[in-house]
């Protein structure tokens, strides 16, 4: 079977984050620029999924995906007041 490119960097990633922690957020992500790989370079695909891997496996993705779920929600909500109070005026 074969591996993506993901599959490849998942294991790199993971290692780096093991051996230095994220107690220190700088030294990890210095860390992590010094451990990617020469094929992984410049603006490419695989630069991409390595910063995707990166901030999947430290939590980042995750939270960024709440924050904005909760935002829309928080929105939504600012709709429904605006109609109510519409409603409430035109009545």
């Amino acid at each position: 079977m074969r591996q993506t490119w993901r599959d490849q960097i998942r294991p790199l990633v993971a290692a780096v984050i093991a051996r230095v922690g994220t107690d220190d957020m700088k030294a990890l992500r210095l860390a992590l620029i010094d451990a990617r790989p020469s094929w992984v370079s410049g603006a490419s695909w695989m630069t991409k999924v390595w910063r995707d891997e990166v901030n999947q496996q430290l939590g980042i993705k995750a939270e960024r995906k709440r924050v904005e779920a909760q935002q829309k929600e928080l929105a939504s909500g600012q709709t429904y007041l605006f109609e109510d109070e519409q409603a409430a005026t035109s009545a």
